[in-house]
């Protein structure tokens, strides 16, 4: 990444500091003495629940699962005041699994985006430790050998598991994110110190920026913006509320815009005006 694209990172991330500073969600403090990982606290608070997420092939033959956000618990900030979910309960459509006829609900697609979310902002915010702590000790060298390598890793979920045990030098150099206990977490870490290519999150992407600034069009958005959205829907009414009819469709068109681009959250559809969604509407009513 160029210096030009760092600046202009710097610059939107100091936007939203000041921004959420006036609406309350951080402390009054001059922006530059709040750091990133604070800045994105404020937008979306939650535990992280690790499982894994992928399954590699090493150069040895074996496989190697990966680990990373899976679920969350807890979620509090801008995002969810913003955001919130309306119409939980609301079919998007229906499957079947294991015989069974099962539902996915509105509900269902905001906890996926939910996830999402916290998934790359995890990753941004460890990648940001892990560059800058470059170049220091070597971090996760469970086995003391002087390098960081599979085999650290696999030492750490033999501990997990209960099938080895790590002296107090090898448990302190475990514990690499530092909160007293050895865990899926710090797979995680390892994971990421090890295969950074596979975990280079140095960009948020620009559909998760457009949430923290407030740009999508939601439940809680002006009543000028709703109106725009529910117009292009076909969904428009008195109170210009945006309804379960309209978030079905911003669904629908969502996930029909996701598929027909090259995209890495086809999996992903939102239940907001996010920008691609507005675009879509328009592309289709100019068609018709």
């Amino acid at each position: 990444m160029d210096n030009t694209m760092y600046e202009s990172v710097e610059y939107l991330h100091n936007i939203l500091k000041i921004q959420y500073v006036n609406q309350g969600y951080l402390p009054d403090l001059p922006y530059h003495l709040i750091s990133e990982r604070e800045l994105f606290n404020a937008f979306f608070s939650y535990k992280p629940i690790i499982g894994t997420i992928a399954e590699v092939q090493l150069d040895s033959g074996t496989k190697e699962q990966i680990v990373g956000v899976v679920d969350i618990e807890n979620p509090s900030g801008f995002l969810i005041d913003t955001y919130p979910c309306i119409y939980g309960e609301t079919i998007l459509y229906k499957y079947t699994e294991s015989g069974i006829e099962k539902s996915y609900t509105v509900a269902d697609a905001y906890h996926d985006l939910l996830v999402r979310i916290a998934f790359i902002i995890e990753n941004y915010l460890n990648y940001m430790d892990i560059k800058h702590s470059a170049g220091h000790v070597v971090e996760g060298d469970v086995n003391m050998n002087g390098t960081l390598d599979i085999n650290d890793i696999w030492l750490i979920r033999r501990v997990i598991a209960g099938l080895d045990s790590l002296s107090e030098a090898q448990f302190i150099i475990a514990d690499v994110n530092k909160d007293g206990i050895i865990s899926l977490k710090d797979v995680l870490r390892l994971r990421q110190l090890y295969s950074p290519s596979y975990f280079a999150t140095e960009l948020i992407p620009d559909w998760v920026y457009s949430y923290m600034l407030g740009i999508v069009v939601g439940s809680n958005s002006n009543i000028k913006d709703r109106h725009d959205l529910l117009a292009l829907l076909g969904t428009d009414n008195i109170d210009d509320e945006i309804d379960a009819v309209s978030v079905v469709k911003c669904y629908k068109t969502s996930k029909a815009w996701l598929n027909s681009i090259s995209s890495g959250r086809k999996d992903c559809p939102t239940i907001f005006g996010e920008p691609h969604v507005i675009k879509a509407l328009r592309l289709n009513n100019l068609n018709m």
